[in-house]
């Protein structure tokens, strides 16, 4: 049991505080022991040191282990082993030309000084002063650990940035400090009235600035900007966005006739080789930046103009269209002169159909209004018979006849598709009146047809 008391008594003891400690401390430099505290004491103090002195005992006040009891305000506190060391002057500097510098208060905790960051590239400094004390917030404050260690942030070099006109161009590069670290650049097109380069940009989501850590990357000959937005946008009024990569192609929406095409491509960095993209994405022929702002024009082809009014569509004058991406030259016409719906047809006779119901293809200048109308005939497989069309369409046959099938069941015994008369040699088919082909009609002819020398007998 002894030895066990034995033991403990020397862990207690090599776990106590230990502190600094002296009787008097009238001298500005006294000489200082070790000591080790008792149980359960917690502190190690000493007197503040003042104008050139420590400050006089008077009271409870010690130089060692425990508290100043009644003596706080003159005292300092620590809770370290050996941690209430003598006083040490520690000085800062009060100015940011560093001119002027001015010892800190005395303290056991470390010591550090202070200064305001640069808060732009103008060199304006953030509130606060230059000295011993923190700046608030802290965020806005530099700090250092040796005496006059608060001096002026080092400098680095970034590229200028100002507006010509209505587009930033760069500029010659400037001085940015540290406070700042990196490099920021805006695309030509940014809506920033002015533009700070020094510093990264604070945004990462936002592509209409780009950096990093030197004049570099801020540099529009290290850099590629594309036009992004979605396809839809009138492209004069599409923003520019930089890349992820420098050697990155620029993409646009393919443009057919002056329309975009089904499910086109937004405008954006990108050579349009992602999955889906074909026949609906454009490339620039030489990646540059905001190559993809430009739309391809310059061939042509003549066609036929098509309008709407209230109740039918109407042929015009010839006219040049605009080809566009789409290198197929084409015209076209409304299959039916009556329908109006836009997804019938919504063209203007420039460019070949593009999947409409009621649309039909021509060669150049060959899209003039019809001869007449006529119902269209089909063969449908699914069904085994001739389906007619709901409505009439176009016809281009001088004899303005149209024909229908004698029976719709029989495939190969009609081989007409609706417009111009019966082929010779086509015993299937039925030549009619314009607009006179469908069923309904051949009801109504099949019934005079029988009624009539009835009627002639009675007479």
């Amino acid at each position: 049991m002894k030895v066990v008391l034995i033991i403990l008594s020397a862990l207690a003891l090599s776990e106590a505080l230990k502190c600094q400690k002296t009787a008097a401390w009238t001298d500005a430099n006294p000489e200082l022991e070790e000591e080790t505290c008792t149980a359960g004491v917690l502190t190690c103090t000493r007197p503040k040191y003042v104008t050139d002195k420590y400050t006089e005992k008077a009271g409870n006040m010690i130089w060692g282990c425990g508290k100043c009891t009644g003596s706080e305000a003159s005292c300092l506190e620590c809770k370290t082993d050996n941690c209430n060391v003598k006083y040490a002057e520690f000085k800062c500097k009060t100015n940011a030309e560093g001119t002027t510098d001015a010892a800190c208060p005395d303290t056991l905790e470390e010591k550090k000084c202070y200064r305001p960051k640069v808060k732009n590239g103008a060199g304006e400094y953030f509130a606060g002063d230059w000295g011993c004390a923190k700046c608030d917030p802290e965020t806005n404050c530099a700090e250092c650990k040796t005496a006059l260690c608060n001096v002026k942030a080092n400098t680095h070099k970034c590229n200028s940035y100002a507006k010509d006109g209505a587009e930033y161009k760069k500029g010659a590069e400037v001085d940015c400090s540290d406070d700042l670290p990196g490099c920021k650049m805006p695309t030509p097109d940014n809506t920033a009235a002015s533009w700070d380069a020094c510093g990264k940009c604070s945004d990462a989501n936002d592509k209409s600035c780009a950096g990093g850590d030197d004049a570099a990357s801020n540099d529009y000959a290290n850099a590629r900007y594309c036009k992004a937005g979605a396809a839809a946008l009138d492209p004069a009024t599409v923003k520019s966005a930089f890349c992820a990569d420098k050697t990155s192609n620029c993409e646009r929406p393919f443009i057919s006739y002056g329309k975009l095409v089904e499910g086109a491509s937004a405008y954006g960095c990108g050579d349009c080789s992602a999955s889906g993209k074909e026949g609906k994405c454009v490339k620039c022929d030489s990646a540059a930046n905001d190559c993809n702002k430009n739309l391809k024009t310059g061939t042509t082809v003549s066609c036929l103009a098509w309008s709407k009014s209230d109740d039918k569509w109407t042929v015009g004058s010839k006219k040049d269209c605009e080809q566009n991406d789409n290198e197929i030259a084409k015209c076209s016409r409304p299959a039916s002169i009556t329908v109006l719906k836009a997804d019938d047809y919504d063209g203007d006779g420039c460019g070949p159909c593009t999947g409409k119901k009621s649309c039909q293809d021509f060669a150049k200048d060959l899209n003039v209004a019809g001869t007449h109308s006529c119902y269209q005939w089909k063969w449908n497989e699914d069904k085994s018979k001739y389906l007619v069309s709901a409505v009439v369409e176009q016809c281009d046959k001088a004899d303005k006849k149209c024909n229908m099938p004698k029976d719709a069941s029989k495939k190969d015994a009609y081989k007409g598709s609706g417009c111009e008369v019966c082929a010779t040699d086509d015993a299937g088919c039925l030549t009619t009146a314009e607009g006179k082909n469908n069923w309904g009609h051949r009801a109504t002819i099949s019934l005079l047809a029988v009624v009539l020398p009835l009627l002639y007998t009675m007479l």
